[in-house]
Formats: structure tokens, C-alpha cells, sequence
């Protein structure tokens, strides 16, 4: 059973429900599978535990313990539970190489997500094609033939020798490549003068929150543990990324685009052999692996003295004047969206994008907002690349429009670094405040199940969460399942066939996250122990394998406390 739709939202409850008074063995294990394939294993794994106490003579429940494991992220104890399955001589060929694999270097032979995707899609397959096919294939060069050999003593002859022959053809493939890497490697060390080289690369359509978040952590994490800071040199094919910030950091890293159809597939073709032999340096957007990075590191950008002074006079101009506290503000915005698709052409993504309107909030309760920063001394800037509506004329004349009158990448540069802090509307502008180190309110938060990261020093980054509204019952969606199924309310077409509803949050919650993160910053928050409870509460609800994971932002305590019931 797999039915991918906000209706597993509801599905999951019925079932949940029905587990409650399952007494068959039998029913209640096909509950604990049907509950992880509609993506809550987190109450598969409730059930598993409790038909292992109630059956403990019945061991048809470990595949569903390595699977549920599997999906949870809990990368050890699936590799454990697949251990279990070969010791009582209930494994495939697909398990005994997945051990296999799992016991060269610890488990990064296979590497965290691919423990999850191998043991869901190849614990009923046979064939050691199908799991080759998903592991890296330094995993496979790193496979040690005597476990390759013992892995398939259970293969008749003539199987065995087509299964060692492709182990060994694949390790003739890695070791190919890897030497291919090498020379690649060796001949910009030598075009370069530089020994010390670190490959990667952001990928097509970066936008500002992309370098940020892919290059900024590893450019603190290199310059904070090694002894000599590399040059990393980082390709990107095509995007719209902000000027200012780039040049920033070009001069802590080596920025390449290659320009020309020809150009471009072949820098394409040489970083693919040398991320396949796993000679690059990963830039990625997952909070998990980049968290610590923003939270214990300096930051790497700084804006030279005369070039500031530069800039502050620009902003006089238009009336800011940043001797005064600053609070930015920034939208989700589908004027942004349909520009990215039209400068990027890139068609059908753009298509996908336009059915996410229904994420973007109101710019009514941000107003409120403004004005009531705006009414206590606070500079209140609005900003952002493209924007669909203007501020009101008779807005408080502490309130700048600064979206539609007089924005640079340059001046957005500057704001970021001198902001008092940044309100997102669920945009990444808040990524342009955190290379800076400024803290951020990121409202009206989509994915939730990812949360955001803090790099400031004072006070974590503080979010709030759209909420769902299940239209059939008029009730709102608790925090697991807002979670555990937030990607199914991606798309406004979605949401409308099942009856779904985004909730926006309100100027109320708005005002009193921007609240919070202000006297934390000042010290002068006072968290009670209902706040430090409830934040745990919240934060347990996540799996290993949400991005949100261990998040160093925190949820809005007025917003928690409000919505408690839904814990």
C-alpha cells in the first residue's frame, strides 16, 4: 500500500485508531507496514515494540523492525536488525551485501541516506545488481572480497561467479575513474600553483539562500580545523545568485561558470567522475550537516571599511539611515518565482512553482508588524528581488519599501550585515542575515519538517510554522503530522482535492516571535519551565532523518504554548 497524497493524513489516523484495539498478530504487523509505507514509521515503530512484548515467540516482525528502522533514519540499529535476519538465516543476497558493506569503515561505505533507500527498496530483490546500482561506488571499492565471498555462499555456482565478477568489475571502475579524478585534480594543482584543492560544486539555478547555505559552513569549518585554509573552487551552472555577495566570496574561495554549451558538459563530465570516486568536497543544504558550522563559527564575510561608508551614504539616500536599528523584512512572493522561471527558462520547474502560491502569506500581518517595530524607533525595511504588491502610501514613515524603491545587491549585502534582525515570510532571505551572523524570525515556515539553523551568538533563530487545516473536520493537523507529512501540501491543487487548507500566521504570533528573538539577543528573556518543556516536546517529535533533526532554531514559545494541544 502506498498512496503518496495529503489523504495519508487522514489515512494514518484511521489506522492508528484501529491499532489501538488490533489484537491479531497478523493485522496489527500489516498496520505497523501500512503506517511506514504512508510515511509515519514513527507509529509503525510503536506498534512493533508493542507486538514484540505481546508475540514475543513470533519472529515474522523483524523485516518491519529493519525497515521501520530504515525509514526513521536510525542508520545502526537497521544495520543491527539486518544482522539479526542473517544470524537466523532469514537473509537475501541483498541483505548479506548490505551487511556487508555496513561493516567496511563503519557505515560509510554506504553512506545515511543510502541505508534508508537500500533497505527499502531491496529487501525483497534478489539481484546484487539492484543494490549496486544504488550504493556509491567508492562503497563497492571499499567492499573487501572476503565478505563479498561469504556474502554469497548461499548462490549456486554459476551465480556466485556472475556475482564475485561484478564486484570485481566495479572496483575496476572505481579505480578507473578514481585515477582519471586524480589527473583531473593534478592538473589544476599545477595550473593553479596551489597543492592544497577542494573540488565542488552548487549545482544549476543557485540563488542567494543556495551559496550560503552550501558555501558559507564549509568555508568556516575549513578555515576553523585545518591547519592551512585550501582553495576551494566551486562550479555553478547558471543561477541568479546576489553580485555583491559573490565577489565577497571569491576572495575565500575560487567561483567558476563555464560559459558555451561545450564548455559546460565538459566541466560537467569531470566533476561527475570526480564526485563518483568521492574526491569532491559536498556542498549541501541539509541543516543537519551544516547546523554547527553557522552556530560555532565566525562569520567568513566582512564589508571593508570604504566600501560601507560607500553604501550608508546609498541608503541616506532613500532615507535610512543605519546609525539607527534596522529590522528587514522579506516575502515569499510569486512575482519572484515567475521571474526566476523566465530568467532561468526552466519550464516545467517554473510550472510546479507557480501551483505554490497558496504558500505565500498575506503581506497584511506583516504591515502590522512593521508598524508596531516602526512605532518603538525601529527602522523597518521591506525587502526582496521582485515583489507583487507596493506598501500603502499613508504606512508610517519609518516603514521603507525598499523592494520597490532604490534595492541593489549591494544594499541588500549591507542590510543583511547591519539588521538588528531579519523577518522572513518563508523566503531565504534569512540565509543572506545568517552569513552574516544577524538572527532571524522565520514566519509563516513551510517546511517545517526542516526548520532553519542559527549562526548568531546570542539568541537562536526562531520560527513559526504554517499551520493545516483539514477542511473535512475543521480541525487543524497535530505537529507529527504536520511534520511527518508536510511535503504532501507542497502544491495548492494538492491541498485543494483533499480538502486542506494552509493556516497563515497572524500579526499576533508574528509580533510576539519578533518579540522573543529581540530580548533574547538583549538578555533579558526570561524562559519559564513550561517553555524548556514544550520545546522538548517539539523537537522529540522529529526523526534522524528529517532535516530538522537536532535543528539549533526553536519554535516560536508564544506560538507553542498557544498551540500546545497539538503536541
Amino acid at each position: 500500500m502506498k498512496i503518496l497524497d495529503a489523504n495519508n493524513t487522514r489515512i494514518s489516523r484511521e489506522f492508528i485508531k484501529e491499532a489501538a484495539t488490533a489484537q491479531s498478530p497478523n493485522r496489527l504487523l500489516e498496520l505497523a507496514r501500512d503506517l511506514r509505507t504512508i510515511g509515519r514509521p514513527d507509529e509503525s515503530f510503536k506498534l512493533l515494540v508493542r507486538y514484540r512484548q505481546e508475540h514475543p515467540q513470533n519472529k515474522s516482525y523483524r523485516f518491519e523492525v529493519c525497515l521501520t528502522h530504515a525509514a526513521l533514519g536510525n542508520v545502526a540499529e537497521s544495520l543491527k536488525a539486518v544482522q539479526e535476519i542473517i544470524d537466523n538465516n532469514e537473509a537475501n543476497l541483498a541483505l548479506l551485501l548490505i551487511s556487508a558493506l555496513g561493516a567496511v569503515e563503519g557505515i560509510d561505505a554506504i553512506g545515511k541516506p543510502n541505508v534508508r533507500s537500500l533497505l527499502s527498496e531491496t529487501i525483497s530483490e534478489e539481484s546484487q545488481a539492484f543494490v549496486f546500482d544504488k550504493v556509491p561506488l567508492k562503497g563497492i571499492s571499499l567492499l573487501h572480497m572476503h565478505a563479498v565471498i561469504n556474502a554469497s555462499k548461499q548462490l549456486d555456482f554459476k551465480s556466485r561467479a556472475h556475482f564475485i565478477f561484478d564486484v570485481i568489475s566495479r572496483k575496476c571502475k572505481y579505480h578507473i575513474q578514481d585515477k582519471i579524478a586524480v589527473i583531473i585534480i593534478l592538473f589544476i594543482r599545477l595550473i593553479l600553483r596551489r597543492w592544497n584543492v577542494k573540488i565542488s560544486s552548487m549545482g544549476n539555478f543557485t540563488r542567494l539562500a543556495d551559496m550560503v547555505d552550501r558555501i558559507d559552513p564549509v568555508l568556516r569549518r575549513f578555515r576553523d580545523n585545518l591547519d592551512s585554509t585550501p582553495l576551494m573552487i566551486v562550479l555553478y551552472f547558471g543561477g541568479y545568485p546576489n553580485d555583491t555577495l559573490m565577489k565577497l566570496y571569491s576572495k575565500h574561495c575560487l567561483l567558476v561558470s563555464p560559459q558555451g554549451r561545450l564548455l559546460t558538459k565538459l566541466f560537467r563530465i569531470a566533476y561527475s567522475n570526480i564526485e563518483n570516486v568521492n574526491r569532491h568536497t559536498e556542498l549541501t543544504t541539509d541543516y543537519r550537516k551544516i547546523n554547527n558550522d553557522f552556530l560555532n563559527g565566525a562569520p567568513i564575510l566582512s564589508i571593508p571599511d570604504a566600501d560601507a561608508r560607500r553604501v550608508e551614504k546609498k541608503l541616506r539616500n532613500i532615507g535610512i539611515n543605519c546609525e539607527q536599528p534596522i529590522i528587514c523584512i522579506g516575502l515569499r512572493d510569486m512575482a519572484y518565482y515567475n521571474f526566476y522561471g523566465t530568467v532561468m527558462n526552466v519550464g516545467e520547474t517554473a510550472q510546479a512553482r507557480n501551483d505554490t502560491y497558496h504558500r505565500c502569506p498575506p503581506l497584511s500581518s506583516y504591515l502590522e508588524t512593521a508598524d508596531y517595530w516602526a512605532k518603538l524607533g525601529y527602522q523597518v525595511v521591506r525587502m526582496g528581488l521582485k515583489v507583487s504588491e507596493t506598501l500603502p502610501k499613508d504606512r508610517h514613515p519609518l516603514i521603507f519599501d525598499y523592494a520597490v524603491d532604490g534595492r541593489s545587491d549591494e544594499l541588500d549585502v549591507h542590510l543583511f550585515s547591519r539588521c538588528h534582525f531579519m523577518l522572513a515570510g518563508d523566503t531565504g532571505l534569512f540565509s543572506g542575515a545568517a552569513a552574516f551572523d544577524r538572527p532571524a524570525v522565520v514566519s509563516d515556515l513551510f517546511l517545517i519538517r526542516n526548520t532553519i539553523y542559527s549562526s548568531n551568538k546570542k539568541s537562536p533563530s526562531i520560527f513559526i510554522p504554517k499551520l493545516v487545516l483539514d477542511k473535512e473536520t475543521n480541525n487543524l493537523i497535530n505537529f507529527s503530522e504536520l511534520i511527518y507529512f508536510n511535503h504532501h501540501f507542497t502544491h495548492g491543487a494538492d491541498c485543494s482535492n483533499a480538502r486542506f487548507e494552509l493556516v497563515h500566521n497572524d500579526s499576533e504570533d508574528i509580533i510576539a516571535a519578533t518579540k522573543e528573538l529581540s530580548l533574547r539577543l538583549s538578555g533579558r528573556y526570561e524562559e519559564t519551565i513550561e517553555d524548556i518543556a514544550l520545546q522538548k516536546h517539539f523537537r522529540d517529535i522529529y526523526a534522524p532523518y528529517h532535516v530538522g533533526y537536532n535543528s539549533t532554531g526553536y519554535i516560536s514559545s508564544h506560538f507553542l504554548r498557544k498551540y500546545s494541544h497539538l503536541l
